[in-house]
């Protein structure tokens, strides 16, 4: 797999760590891909914003709550563990908590 002519398979594990949350969008339908469970969901979109740089609380939550209702679930439930969404609220999670960073690719399997 490439990105701009280099081979991820190449890269060093370092310089992969910083490109993916910045440019590419995982995720998995198998349950290791799921949203961390003991984690809220506004702080499952909140950690991938810290990975890239992301400080300020108050921004990351108000990100959160707009990226939750972009995906159809009510910004009411940010505080709520992902354990206590449908499966297919948590796959959304999952697109949100992707999309946050605005990847140029998405990985999906």
């Amino acid at each position: 797999m490439l990105y701009h002519s280099r081979s991820l398979y190449a890269m060093s594990e370092a310089d992969r760590r910083r490109l993916l949350p910045h440019r590419v969008g995982r995720g998995a339908s198998a349950p290791d891909g799921r949203p961390a469970a003991q984690v809220s969901a506004g702080g499952n979109i909140g950690e991938r914003l810290m990975a890239t740089g992301a400080r300020h609380y108050g921004n990351i939550r108000a990100t959160a709550g707009r990226w939750l209702e972009e995906v159809e679930i009510p910004a009411s439930r940010i505080d709520d563990l992902p354990t206590t969404f449908s499966g297919g609220m948590q796959q959304r999670l999952q697109i949100a908590r992707n999309l946050v960073t605005q990847p140029k690719a998405g990985v999906y399997g």
